[in-house]
């Protein structure tokens, strides 16, 4: 037997509530147990059970301990196991997901559960966990009994039968058959001498079955095998070490390039990334790697070693192209966290978000272990969002933290968003190879097959000329090696073979289509192409068993003899036979990344050099890529064949998105809006912060009023459903809503928001976990009404005291909810309520609440969500307060600057700059220094603003028109006229992009300011001179083209100057004090709704107030 300390730990938790199952813990703890010990033991694993009776009985320190042994499991690579024992009577406490909050203070306030209680028991009952197994008792046998005979027993109304009854049907549906046991007392005579019925426990229901549930996951978990596969992390280290090695054995003539790594990793007050740049197959992976391996072997040696002390470094590498996902920024982040040993098992079931905002604080960390990150290809990774704005990348790394990153290309995103940063980061380029190093590179690929003359290898590298990448030399002694070994044939393929990397490449496509099926093999290439994120081996064989696979015209240069061959495949369909797939196949793996699943994984081309030279050999593509008349028409050949094989259902089959880029690459529009209206497809686009791919799609079926009238058809047609699901109706109705808030349609969300309110108040029963979410909602469309405006006017104070009532409703229901969510939830209708509350005093206020009031009112509503968003860890929010705060600031100071500033570092860091919140911003910042009268600066403030909305929302969108707007004014044209007249700024870049330019601000803004001087004598106080003295709205989040409404925006332009006009006048005595009010009306459109007149919103909001007072 293996000694005592190769023993593996297996953690074991029994739960159960207090009050009752004591007939079930005592044979677990006197049976069960004891077997299980035993047979522990007998395979080298020391079993810790832990009795977990929750419900007012446990301790924190209990508590924390029971957190910490899972996450020890987590850490271990095993999931810890938990036996958990419930009823039919006591159900299952739900999941923070369900989002069914009031349920879960039922049993909070009934069964006295602490928070770290339910906390614990979402880990115990985790479906997803496959150690979890369920216990369930059937109560029917209770009914039987006598009143004083359940003693022993929880009280069965404790938990309405209504609440716990249905929902645990539905959530034990959700897991796995083997891992819910069904069992029940039986009745075993009547006791005569205590009158009463005998109750048994049935052994074989619940001993046995828990024996051998938790037997095999030990069996499967435990075993050494099982062990090596199932630690996907460490499998993925062992993929990129497999690839490291022969990649880095490859490499001549970068000593230099590798030396300067290791000066970055041994220097001092090294707070930066490191990138190593180079052009396309200049052998960037290669440095990469042999990189990796020189310091891997120095920390073996122990000639590295960490900073501040004698750790050694821990070296994380990570190849795109190396191993399956691995172009996947989200494994990669996990499986740091896992070679750095991090804590908390909620890190391995977290989103994309989450993942990147823990590993900005991981590498930022003091108390982080000395770790060396090198990453190939950062420019290469896949997610929209959160690999793009790098925001798992600190902005100043911890002293022991160093990151070795290579990029491709100065107009990636990544590379974009590193340089922005104020602390840029260090840059190596890798240099073209010198002749030596291709000389050893040629013999080092051709040893042991051919050996060239001195005249052929000259000949051979003369033909780079010594600017081709190393790519090149791989490609060309490949085909060297498939020539005969005839010198002279040698000698005359070198002399062939094409000067340039795209040529060699079409040549080489050419040769290997020669060697199996041409057209079965061009057609992959070609569906790899097309497709999003690459296809399935299995996909692409049904694909091309489909027949026709002949586009307009790729195929011209192939001779007449074989027309005949080309005609028979393109009629009908045909089968592929399975020696004619492996040969395709085979002969395509050399170009594809590595799978570990060669049917079900996706596979896709592994270096982009290889994607140009298919869009240019079968796409008819110039080289530049740029598509003509005829590579238009080849590209939607090939879309249509991926539309169709999609069409046949095989979407379901996890593949939605790419049926849908399918769909809108053959401008399908109305396949794609029947799509995108299926229920099951909205709800996995749907996200209630921003449904970005979602608008996306839907821009391409058309503008705005297309999308609101599919979706009000599709919202017609649920209501006619029958049987007629209400809460489903309302739930839909809320998610409408929201997308037409942030398509900017808020006449129209607001109309259905009602609705579902109505819903909820007639047919529901006022559900506070639902009624919390419509307050918010009404709240957030009245604000986003309201920031349509540029300027704050007591106009405004109907909308203003609307948005005000809901978040306060909205906030006094949040806080009687528990859990992060509600927490996160909360903090963000502070931060809205505050602004509103600053925008009531700019307002004046009225006689039911000050200036002074709303403003102290707002200040500690902001330090309360700044606290809940530090307390939660959430530093994307945190910023969106802290620029909330700076909007309290006093307008203009010092104090305000800092304040956005702070607030855009960390939104830098967080989102990037292409977000919502950095446009936002932007313009705040732009309204400080137009303040101080720096109009330079705020003009390129508002550039940024306006290029940053254009890109988010679309170039139609009504906030991209008012930034637009903004730089149309006089003195902004005046700035970009002085500006261009200095040479100093050119289309598409904005002040500040070229660091040695010398601008003479003080001029241009002395110009500016006798410019507007002048207007104030010659015309009639224009919106330019009232913008210094009124409260600007920030922008806000919100989404989607609106084509129409340019006149509308123009209009609002008129009326609001004919509004501040009349103001000042009437400030100065001009106007008579008989005006009517209506004449201060800012803008009679925000004032439209649908369904109700404003009196009648008057007399709701009346009611609505009364109720929330009360």
């Amino acid at each position: 037997m293996a000694s005592r300390c190769e023993w593996q730990t297996l953690k074991l938790y029994i739960t159960s509530y207090h009050a009752d199952f004591g007939r079930e813990r005592e044979l677990l703890l006197k049976e069960v147990i004891p077997s299980l010990q035993s047979w522990c033991e007998a395979h080298c694993i020391e079993l810790q059970e832990t009795d977990v009776r929750w419900g007012g009985y446990l301790l924190a320190d209990t508590i924390e301990n029971i957190h910490k042994g899972i996450e020890q499991s987590y850490r271990n690579n095993v999931q810890p196991f938990f036996i958990n024992i419930t009823s039919d009577s006591l159900g299952l406490l739900p999941t923070w997901t369900d989002n069914m909050d009031s349920v879960m203070e039922v049993y909070r306030r009934k069964l006295k559960l602490t928070s770290s209680e339910v906390e614990m028991l979402q880990e115990a009952y985790n479906e997803n966990n496959p150690n979890s197994l369920v216990l369930v008792r059937e109560d029917h046998v209770l009914d039987d009994l006598f009143p004083g005979e359940t003693r022993e027993f929880m009280n069965r109304g404790i938990i309405p039968m209504t609440v716990c009854r249905d929902y645990l049907t539905q959530r034990l549906q959700r897991y796995p058959c083997k891992q819910v046991v069904k069992y029940s007392y039986e009745c075993d005579g009547w006791d005569v001498e205590r009158n009463r019925l005998v109750l048994k426990l049935a052994k074989e229901e619940f001993a046995d079955k828990i024996l051998e549930f938790v037997k095999t996951r030990i069996g499967t978990d435990f075993s050494p095998e099982y062990r090596l596969s199932c630690d996907k992390y460490a499998e993925m280290r062992k993929n990129h070490t497999d690839f490291m090695e022969p990649q880095s054995a490859k490499v001549k003539g970068r000593d230099s390039v590798i030396t300067q790594i290791e000066h970055y990793i041994r220097g001092s007050s090294r707070d930066v990334p490191l990138l190593v740049k180079g052009e396309s197959g200049c052998g960037k992976t290669a440095v990469m790697a042999a990189a990796a391996d020189y310091l891997q072997h120095k920390i073996g040696a122990g000639q590295l070693t960490g900073a501040g002390d004698s750790n050694s470094w821990h070296i994380f590498y990570h190849f795109v192209g190396a191993a399956p996902h691995s172009t996947e920024l989200e494994p990669m982040l996990k499986r740091l966290f896992r070679e750095l040993d991090v804590e908390g098992g909620a890190v391995w079931e977290a989103d994309m978000m989450f993942t990147a905002q823990k590993c900005c604080d991981l590498l930022s960390s003091v108390t982080t272990r000395p770790v060396i990150l090198i990453v190939d290809g950062i420019d290469q990774f896949e997610e929209e969002l959160s690999a793009q704005i790098m925001s798992w990348v600190p902005c100043k790394l911890a002293p022991h933290v160093r990151c070795v990153f290579s990029v491709g290309s100065e107009t990636s995103s990544q590379h974009e968003v590193l340089m922005e940063r104020e602390s840029k980061p260090q840059m190596i380029d890798v240099p073209p190879l010198d002749w030596a190093s291709r000389m050893l590179i040629v013999e080092d690929l051709l040893r042991g097959e051919k050996r060239l003359s001195q005249r052929q290898m000259t000949s051979l590298l003369c033909k780079a000329l010594l600017r081709e990448p190393p790519l090149w030399l791989g490609l060309a002694c490949d085909e060297l090696r498939c020539a005969c070994d005839d010198r002279d044939t040698v000698t005359q393929r070198i002399d062939m073979l094409p000067d340039c990397l795209p040529d060699l490449l079409d040549e080489v496509l050419e040769r290997l289509a020669q060697g199996v099926d041409y057209y079965l093999f061009a057609a992959a290439l070609c569906l790899l192409v097309v497709s999003d994120k690459g296809l399935t081996p299995f996909q692409l064989l049904n694909i091309l068993s489909q027949g026709d696979l002949s586009p307009p015209s790729p195929y011209d240069e192939k001779d007449e003899t074989e027309s005949s061959e080309k005609d028979h495949r393109t009629r009908g369909c045909w089968s592929v036979s399975v020696d004619q797939w492996r040969r395709v196949f085979s002969t395509l793996e050399r170009f594809l990344r590595p799978t570990r699943d060669s049917h079900t994984e996706l596979v896709d081309f592994y270096h982009p050099a290889l994607t140009r030279a298919v869009r240019r050999k079968y796409f008819k593509c110039r080289d530049d890529n740029e598509q003509t008349e005829e590579s238009a028409d080849i590209y939607k050949f090939w879309h249509q064949k991926l539309v169709n094989y999609f069409e046949q259902g095989n979407h379901k089959e996890g593949h939605v998105e790419e049926y849908l880029y399918q769909l809108s690459k053959v401008s399908d529009s109305s396949r794609l809006a029947q799509m995108l209206c299926d229920w099951d497809i909205f709800d996995q686009l749907y996200d209630d912060k921003f449904c970005f791919k979602l608008l996306r799609y839907w821009r391409q079926v058309g503008d705005i009023s297309v999308m609101m009238d599919h979706y009000k058809v599709a919202l017609s047609q649920l209501e006619m459903q029958e049987p007629r699901n209400e809460k489903l109706t309302a739930l839909r109705y809320e998610h409408i809503a929201r997308i037409f808030l942030q398509s900017g349609k808020y006449a129209e969300a607001l109309t259905l928001t009602k609705v579902a309110l109505k819903w909820e108040e007639k047919e529901l029963g006022n559900q506070p976990e639902r009624m919390v979410e419509l307050y918010c909602l009404m709240g957030e469309i009245y604000d986003e009404k309201l920031k349509l405006n540029d300027f704050v006017s007591d106009s405004q104070l109907p909308d203003l005291r609307k948005t005000i009532s809901y978040g306060r409703k909205s906030i006094g229901l949040r806080k009687t909810f528990s859990g992060k969510h509600n927490q996160f939830k909360l903090g963000m209708s502070l931060m809205k309520l505050a602004f509103s509350l600053e925008s009531w005093e700019a307002c004046g206020g009225d006689a039911d609440m000050s200036g002074e009031e709303a403003v102290q009112e707002a200040g500690q509503h902001v330090e309360s969500a700044l606290q809940i968003f530090k307390e939660i860890n959430d530093m994307g929010h945190y910023a969106e307060a802290l620029m909330t705060k700076g909007v309290l600031a006093r307008r203009g100071s010092m104090e305000q600057l800092k304040l956005y500033n702070e607030a855009r570092e960390l939104c830098l860091q967080v989102y990037g700059e292409c977000s919502l919140l950095m446009s936002r911003l932007y313009i705040n910042i732009g309204i400080v220094y137009e303040d101080n009268n720096d109009y330079v600066k705020a003009f390129n403030y508002f550039m940024r603003w306006a290029r940053v909305s254009e890109m988010i929302l679309g170039p139609q969108h009504p906030k991209t028109l008012r930034a637009k707007g903004v730089l149309k004014e006089p003195r902004y044209n005046l700035v970009a006229e002085r500006l261009k007249e200095q040479d100093n700024l050119t289309p598409g870049r904005t002040v500040g992009d070229n660091q040695e330019v010398v601008i003479d601000e003080e001029s241009i803004n002395n110009e500016v300011s006798e410019l507007l001087e002048y207007n104030s004598d010659e015309s009639t106080y224009d919106d330019n001179i009232i913008g210094s003295d009124a409260v600007t709205r920030e922008d806000v989040d919100v989404d989607i083209d609106e084509h129409t409404g340019n006149n509308d925006m123009l209009q609002v332009t008129a009326e609001l100057q004919q509004a501040i006009n009349q103001l000042l006048r009437r400030a100065l005595g001009e106007l008579s004090s008989t005006t009517p009010a209506a004449t201060l009306q800012l803008d009679n459109r925000l004032e439209h709704s649908d369904d109700a007149t404003e009196e009648e919103e008057e007399e709701e909001e009346t009611d609505e107030d009364t109720e929330t007072e009360d």
